[in-house]
């Protein structure tokens, strides 16, 4: 769907040639549950949030996609709370490593892939040592590079694209999230600003996967930003097929704080030149800027996210294909509260995400998600116009409008002729199915059955058991099992609304729980809460 701009007062930047645009942040529905420590990536087309931790610094083994509107759960192997995620270039997502246990504590081993195609999860192998705060990138013929750690050893290990992960060697400063960068097929180079400490380095020092490691003389004034996470591939501005290995990566300066751009070619490291210097400050207090650097190489920009005092949401635009490339630096109003934007991402569109993170502490992370419009099919625009560029706009809603017009009026005509080649008869069945599934399963409230199967919903229906269980995946996306334990947990919420002090056993009782304990995972498992804390929450 295509989302107009919204038009407002704009004012300049301290610098007349680098313009301040007002954009629209946009709420979407909160997550199932609220989490921090997870990874945010696009997989086929949709946004996932996966792992990480909950209330009470509690790492949570579930992942959400988002689809029509809404977030839906899924049940991973392994939490990975602050693990790694590299989106593969064969449409899988290798997930790792991760926090071992609550509250921060150890490193872990576990390995799984995500097949978006059927939102499912799969553990297959280990790390060849326990990772926290890691990093890794795709190399040649699937191979992947894996790097960093939070209190314990580093090293550098590479996955075979199978199932084995093998040391390759030890590292010439031990970093948590390190950046790494390929330079060849099968070569990359490795660095960070934070030892596994999270303490900075005042000299950094760049590993190479195949070489000696070397330092750039640009990091005796500048370090990288990457604050405790890291996303490799979101500052890669080259062209693979060419062998063309770019990076842009976003800098502070060691001495006042300011904000630079970094180009990195092989081991070669140099700022990129822009047109205007780099706002510090956009008229409301001196902007923050944080996390990594975000290109949009469709549009051939890339984006730095920053706040102010007063919590506006900034992401600084740099359209690198241009030298001295233009800046353009979008804010929002303030925000609700403040929020630590952590780990934001791109969408297909072009926006940046925002989901999850904390306000005060890890005990009671954030569910809620944000839309900032900034990509080439929703940007805003600054209504600090010249005269011909207002006329431009309004030639181009002229155009809008007489298009709009035309196509309504050719839509009351062929309505019914879309309607009978976009619903095919086997469309047509599938949300039949769908409905009657429903239908049965409110009627007859068969979820009430703590032993139900896929086989009895067939039989009551009169259908084969694969078209239930493949009509469920393909129209609410979750398994037959998550697809009853939903209804159950909708039914307890209503008996908790009717009657706040039902017992437990008689609560999982009848709504279908196979036991107290499965209540209790399940229940959390959707809401993010305790049925206890959901009641506190609901007074």
């Amino acid at each position: 769907m295509l989302l107009f701009p919204l038009y407002v007062t704009g004012v300049m930047a301290e610098n007349p040639t680098c313009p301040l645009v007002k954009v629209e942040l946009e709420r979407l529905p909160d997550l199932n549950v609220p989490r921090s420590g997870h990874t945010l990536f696009c997989a086929r087309g949709e946004m996932v949030i996966a792992g990480g931790h909950t209330l009470g610094f509690v790492p949570t083994p579930t992942a959400e996609y988002y689809s029509q509107g809404r977030w839906h759960v899924m049940q991973m192997t392994y939490p990975h709370d602050n693990g790694l995620a590299v989106v593969m270039k064969s449409g899988k997502v290798l997930l790792a490593g991760g926090m071992e246990s609550s509250h921060g504590i150890g490193q872990s081993y576990g390995v799984e892939y995500y097949y978006p195609e059927t939102h499912t999860f799969e553990g297959f192998t280990i790390l060849n040592q326990k990772r926290a705060l890691a990093s890794a990138l795709e190399i040649d013929s699937g191979k992947v590079v894996v790097s960093g750690n939070w209190y314990a050893e580093d090293a550098i290990e590479i996955f075979d694209g199978e199932r084995t992960f093998t040391r390759l060697k030890a590292v010439n400063s031990q970093r948590s999230s390190p950046i790494i960068c390929r330079i060849s097929d099968d070569d990359a180079i490795l660095f960070s600003k934070l030892d596994t400490y999270g303490k900075e380095f005042d000299h950094i020092v760049i590993d190479r996967l195949k070489g000696d490691p070397f330092t750039a003389p640009l990091f005796d004034d500048w370090a990288p930003i990457n604050w405790e996470f890291s996303s490799n591939e979101s500052g890669f501005i080259g062209d693979e097929e060419t062998g063309v290995y770019t990076y842009l990566l976003a800098l502070k300066n060691r001495h006042d704080g300011s904000l630079g751009i970094a180009k990195v070619e092989g081991t070669e490291f140099s700022l990129l030149p822009t047109a205007s210097p780099i706002p510090t400050e956009a008229g409301y207090g001196r902007i923050q800027y944080f996390g990594y650097l975000m290109a949009d190489r469709q549009a051939q920009r890339c984006y730095v996210l920053g706040v102010d005092d007063d919590w506006r949401l900034y992401a600084l635009a740099v359209d690198y294909s241009q030298s001295p490339a233009p800046l353009t630096l979008y804010y929002t109003d303030p925000l609700e509260s403040r929020l630590d934007p952590y780990m934001p991402a791109l969408t297909p569109e072009g926006d940046i995400m925002l989901a999850g993170g904390i306000v005060d502490n890890n005990f009671s992370p954030l569910s809620s998600v944000y839309l900032m419009h900034v990509g080439t099919k929703s940007a805003a625009t600054s209504s600090g116009f010249a005269f011909g560029q207002w006329i431009w706009w309004l030639l181009v809603l002229l155009v809008i409008a007489l298009f709009v017009a035309l196509w309504l009026y050719r839509r009351n005509k062929t309505v019914k002729h879309e309607e009978d080649i976009t619903a095919s008869p086997k469309d047509n069945a599938a949300e039949t199915l769908m409905n009657s599934i429903h239908e049965v399963m409110l009627k007859e409230q068969l979820f009430r059955e703590s032993e139900l199967k896929v086989a009895d919903v067939a039989q009551r229906l009169n259908v084969n058991v694969k078209d239930v269980a493949e009509c469920i995946k393909a129209n609410r996306g979750v398994t037959f099992v998550q697809f009853v334990n939903g209804y159950r947990v909708d039914y307890a919420k209503q008996l908790l609304r009717q009657n706040p002090d039902i017992k437990i056993a008689a609560l999982c009782l009848e709504s279908g729980f196979a036991s107290e304990r499965s209540f209790f995972r399940i229940f959390k498992m959707f809401t993010g809460m305790t049925a206890q804390e959901w009641m506190n929450q609901k007074d």
